[in-house]
């Protein structure tokens, strides 16, 4: 009966531009089959340019060609509410409230379409339905211990309690289930609403106990079961699921969607193997019909978590042959096409279904709130009060990083990140040093834990691309911007260390030499200028004030940077190699920023004495690092086309080993 809805005959010459412009470009979006990019298109001039009725139309349309029946209604809803008086409006309403499922307010609309607009041309059709609707409503009622004719108000409002549920208006589900109770106390699905808009509103304890006082009428009811599973869940009250869920697992009460209830609750937990026993016995005894698209993308998961990926490629298929628009298995199917090292699945919910609205508004507001501050440090504090007011957050994050999708893991990397909370960089410490999600997530949450102190920095073990390798944390920033300077110059000597820079830059060693004595003359004890002065006398053979001035530096500025590297250096000539890898683990595990500059001799360094150890690989590592950083280093070449010879020669061994001898005649 749902048919796609004409747009009313109005000229939007008068329409702001910027909402005409999007118009256009959304019309040209539907009229080349890209209903999905035209949703979004017209979600955001909706959000902009409320109860349009050509925004309204159009999104309509939009979301008939992708199947999406909730939001077909929410559009024809709203079009309904602006303009009543257009038959086309009403009879799209009617079918959207049938495509949902919501029988008795399809019956309530086309009932009211045929009293307005008898002599329709689609009159006849209506009445049609309105017949089977009239035949099979009673029995469908009755299962729910209601009288079609008595009861039909009941039934609209409950109806309606769905729809609020639905578009989020929660004030007046609220207030209709409150209506509800009143004339009939023991009708328990309201209440199962009741603990689904507690749920959303972010109340766990009222959503807990609504479940509980539908319990307390019908012990088995699905619904309840189902529901309070997942709040109990979610409260970190994981062991008070058992008896409910073993309750749930062998209730036989007849419900709506009661196969697809079930496996929500053993998803949600995820209970694997009690899914696919689940998927056995609705194969034996459900109707095909009770089965839908929601219902094989959790067994598909399950499937997949038990290491059966055929299978759940299978399900997956399945799923979209019932709904082709189906997000849950397109995105599974599209993870599950890559490598592995690059999967981050599978997952049963989108991080949007496993979080109440109001905790991601409450989250972004304390964001929100600390951007504005003008302390820069407060953002960390205000995430450690958001999380500590939250602990619900920390008991679905594990199953964030193990079944969750890539936004899910993503968001319990940055609130570890953003909070520093010991709880949360604890629970880190699994996903980024075990083998479950992706290279590229696992890699994140390791340089999160490297940079607050909790992972080491430099080599560490990780499972990459499927076996353990070694892999370099930095937990350290990098900048090209200048770092305030622990040891400051006046203006004359910063003026002649410009100078002298520039000359060392040029190769023009004698003119840096002298540069640097006059600034010396200013400030002798300077050990960036004598630091300077050093290499420029190196570079001119005067190797012996040059040594003398790199000790002096080493031994009276034990903090300075370069003088602890030039050090470093030393002691790898010297075959010292503890002892330089001890000065440069002692400025990775203090040193919180670098320069550029810093960084690459940092990198120098750490390739010089890998090299010298004759690790090649750990050589290779800090070269890409340093490559990421762009650098301008004279050197950087020369240490690339050492390590390339290497590689080479590595790779010649490697091969040779594999050669086969000839065997002797």
């Amino acid at each position: 009966m749902s048919k796609k809805n004409s747009p009313a005959r109005i000229d939007p010459i008068n329409l702001p531009r910027r909402l005409r412009e999007g118009l256009d470009e959304a019309g040209e979006l539907l009229d080349k089959g890209k209903p999905a990019q035209a949703l979004e298109l017209l979600e955001e001039l909706d959000e902009r340019y409320p109860n349009q009725v050509y925004v309204l139309e159009m999104m309509a349309n939009a979301c008939y060609d992708l199947q999406d029946n909730r939001g077909y209604l929410k559009a024809m809803r709203s079009l309904h509410r602006l303009t009543p008086n257009r038959p086309e409006i009403k009879l799209g309403t009617a079918g959207a409230c049938l495509a949902n499922g919501y029988l008795v307010l399809a019956l309530e609309a086309f009932r009211e379409f045929l009293k307005r607009w008898p002599q329709h041309e689609r009159a006849n059709e209506v009445r049609k339905t309105v017949r089977q609707l009239e035949e099979g409503l009673p029995k469908i009622l009755a299962e729910s211990g209601l009288d079609f004719e008595a009861d039909f108000d009941f039934a609209v409002q409950h109806e309606e309690v769905q729809v609020c549920l639905n578009s989020g208006d929660f004030g007046r589900g609220k207030a209709l289930i409150e209506k509800l109770q009143r004339q009939k106390p023991h009708f328990v699905p309201p209440l199962n609403n009741l603990s689904q808009i507690y749920w959303l509103e972010g109340d766990l304890p009222r959503a807990i106990e609504a479940c509980q006082r539908v319990l307390a009428i019908e012990p088995d009811n699905v619904h309840a079961l189902a529901n309070l599973v997942r709040y109990l869940y979610m409260s970190g009250r994981k062991e008070e699921t058992h008896p409910y869920l073993e309750r749930l697992k062998t209730s036989t009460a007849k419900a709506s969607e009661r196969w697809i209830k079930i496996a929500e609750a053993l998803a949600f937990v995820g209970d694997d193997q009690g899914l696919l026993d689940l998927a056995d016995r609705a194969n034996r005894e459900a109707d095909p019909l009770e089965l839908d698209e929601h219902f094989y993308h959790f067994v598909a998961v399950s499937k997949y978590m038990l290491g059966d990926e055929k299978g759940a490629r299978a399900d997956w298929q399945r799923a979209l042959k019932q709904n082709p628009h189906f997000e849950p298995a397109q995105e599974n199917l599209a993870d599950l096409k890559k490598p592995a090292h690059e999967r981050n699945g599978p997952w049963a919910f989108p991080l949007s279904n496993m979080l109440p609205h109001t905790t991601i508004l409450e989250m972004t507001r304390a964001v929100e709130r600390a951007a504005k501050s003008k302390d820069e440090n407060a953002l960390q504090p205000a995430m450690q009060r958001f999380l500590d007011l939250h602990p619900e957050l920390l008991q679905l994050a594990p199953f964030f990083l193990e079944r969750g999708d890539s936004q899910a893991k993503e968001l319990v990397i940055k609130l570890a990140e953003t909070s520093a909370h010991p709880a949360w960089l604890d629970l880190l410490k699994g996903f980024a040093f075990g083998q479950k999600g992706s290279d590229e997530m696992r890699l994140k949450a390791a340089q999160v834990l490297s940079k607050h102190k909790v992972a080491p920095r430099g080599q560490v073990k990780m499972w990459i691309q499927g076996q353990w390798r070694s892999i370099l944390l930095l937990g350290f920033e990098i900048t090209p911007e200048p770092i305030v300077d622990q040891y400051p110059l006046q203006t004359k000597a910063l003026e002649l260390m410009g100078k002298a820079v520039q000359a060392l830059m040029d190769k023009e060693w004698a003119k840096a030499e002298e540069y640097l004595r006059k600034a010396l003359v200013i400030q002798p004890e300077h050990p960036g200028l004598l630091n300077n002065l050093a290499m420029a006398l190196t570079m001119q053979e005067k190797r012996e004030e040059a040594e003398a001035i790199i000790g002096h530096i080493i031994e009276a500025f034990p903090d300075y940077f370069f003088g602890q590297m030039t050090a470093a250096r030393k002691a790898i000539v010297a075959k010292d190699y503890e002892k330089a890898r001890s000065i440069l683990n002692h400025w990775m595990e203090t040193k919180d920023l670098f320069h550029v500059t810093e960084f690459n001799t940092l990198c120098k360094t750490q390739i010089d004495l890998l090299l010298a150890e004759k690790n090649t690989d750990g050589a290779l590592s800090w070269m890409e690092m340093w490559e990421q950083t762009e650098p301008e280093d004279n050197e950087f070449e020369e240490y690339r086309q050492r390590l390339d010879i290497l590689r080479a020669l590595t790779e010649l061994k490697i091969r040779k080993k594999r050669t086969p001898k000839p065997q002797k005649e």
